[in-house]
């Protein structure tokens, strides 16, 4: 999940990353949407919504709960499930507003 990097894969392959095709025929190209919705996660002003991210939202949540210098944070069901990098990109965003010891 880096956005710059997505659009320029995304300039590459001509607008199209995925392309679907429904059991009845229909095909559905995907290009943007594969990247900037998951994106929205990260940077909700993305889509005109005034709250925080998942960064700022974990770190917060996590924060109440925390002992010590580690952080755990617990991701389950299908909040991340086929956002390929999402781990990645957490750990790398939560890591640039804290010191602690990050497990996701």
């Amino acid at each position: 999940l880096d956005l710059e990097s997505e659009m320029k894969k995304l300039k590459e392959n001509g607008d199209v990353l995925h392309e679907i095709v429904s059991p009845s025929g229909i095909r559905i190209e995907l290009g943007k949407e594969c990247f900037l919705a998951p994106e929205c996660l990260f940077d909700p002003g993305l889509v005109g919504l005034n709250n925080v991210g998942v960064v700022s939202s974990l770190y917060d949540i996590s924060e109440s709960f925390a002992k010590g210098d580690k952080m755990a944070v617990l991701l389950c069901g299908y909040f991340t499930h086929g956002l390929t990098g999402f781990e990645t990109r957490l750990q790398r965003e939560i890591r640039t507003i804290s010191n602690k010891k990050i497990e996701i």
